[in-house]
């Protein structure tokens, strides 16, 4: 049997929808950026944005203020306007200024 999945095409950019688990996960960014499909959901929330349905878990467009399931309002990922910043490894060079961090933490996975 052939797994069915809609498209949708909305401001934060492509998503797929599974009818069957209602699950979303990001084609595209509305940058044009490529999600990787092995990224998992939560990390990919807090980098894009996502709104998150605390009742079940379950991540959605940013689009979205209510959870199309249970009518609940979605909670917006929090996420850092001013990312923080990792120290260099060696202070001694002034011109150094240290590697971007993500404003969340990031589950990895091996590849």
């Amino acid at each position: 049997m052939e797994e069915q999945t809609e498209t949708w095409q909305l401001r934060s950019g492509t998503w797929y929808r599974d009818p069957k688990t209602e699950r979303w996960r990001l084609a595209t960014a509305s940058n044009g950026t490529v999600a990787n499909p092995r990224l998992p959901a939560q990390d990919l929330g807090h980098m894009i944005g996502a709104k998150r349905d605390i009742s079940n878990g379950r991540w959605f467009p940013s689009d979205f203020n209510y959870s199309p399931q249970s009518g609940a309002a979605l909670n917006a990922a929090v996420t850092s306007l001013d990312p923080p910043w990792i120290p260099p490894f060696d202070i001694a060079r002034p011109s150094a200024r240290g590697l971007r961090q993500t404003g969340a933490p990031l589950a990895l996975t091996q590849s």
